[in-house]
């Protein structure tokens, strides 16, 4: 995976993040965390403990979860999907924010976890049923 990361580095172009900066605090358009937070309504459906997302921020946080913090888990994914996760990460990092594969998922379930029960439903019948277990190889 070190070729997909030097690839997506090549493909940022470097941006000066104070000239950044003061140009936007000269607009006037420099959103403070205050202003982000009471522009967001959050529904019933989101747990308080999540994350807020801003764009171009990562949220670096630990949380303790007792002795098994992370959980590791193992599942199959057709080729096209594997292929939008890369153009995600290329997105993200076109951005300015180095994502793995693991974080884009991670990110596609707090997105999930947003949306409505009618919308939920609506998106997940729009993914194809896949034969679970390990393909057979002969």
């Amino acid at each position: 995976m070190k070729s997909m990361a030097n690839r997506m580095k090549a493909a940022v172009t470097p941006v000066d993040k104070f000239a950044a900066a003061e140009a936007a605090m000269a607009t006037g358009t420099l959103q403070t965390a205050a202003n982000v937070v009471s522009s967001v309504q959050l529904t019933s459906t989101v747990p308080q403990s999540s994350a807020l997302f801003v764009p171009g921020s990562r949220v670096t946080r630990k949380e303790s979860a007792g002795d098994s913090a992370i959980i590791r888990e193992t599942f199959s994914l057709p080729p096209s999907d594997s292929a939008l996760i890369d153009q995600l990460r290329q997105r993200s990092a076109a951005q300015g924010v180095m994502l793995n594969r693991s974080e884009i998922l991670r990110a596609g379930l707090a997105a999930l976890n947003m949306l409505p029960d009618s919308k939920l439903v609506e998106i997940s019948n729009l993914v194809p049923k896949m034969k679970t277990g390990r393909p057979k190889l002969f």
